[in-house]
């Protein structure tokens, strides 16, 4: 049974849910969130603060880890608005990157 995850990088919070496909139908098996406010700097100065960036990088790495558990087949990471708009997300999405192997 194949099994798949999600990661939403939002504005306030960071979500993870992982499914897995049982006859034809996706069946939730963990699923987690946590606030990491990650916009909050960027709706005031157009920059992520460094240590929004990290609490968000800590958990993904937690994410990760669950991920790595499981044995999920894919993961897709996405990201809303704010780390679109934020002057500095390069540097995010290479930490991102380097603390997990994924590509946001």
């Amino acid at each position: 049974m194949p099994t798949f995850a999600a990661v939403d990088i939002g504005s306030n919070s960071v979500r993870l849910k992982i499914a897995r496909l049982t006859r034809g139908h996706l069946r939730p098996i963990h699923e987690d969130r946590e606030v990491t406010r990650l916009g909050e700097g960027v709706f005031r100065s157009g920059f992520l603060s460094p240590e929004s960036m990290a609490e968000t990088v800590k958990v993904l790495r937690r994410f990760h880890r669950a991920t790595q558990q499981v044995v999920t087949e894919s993961v897709r990471v996405v990201a809303t608005s704010a780390l679109r708009d934020a002057r500095n997300s390069q540097a995010f999405l290479e930490w991102v990157r380097s603390a997990t192997g994924w590509t946001v």
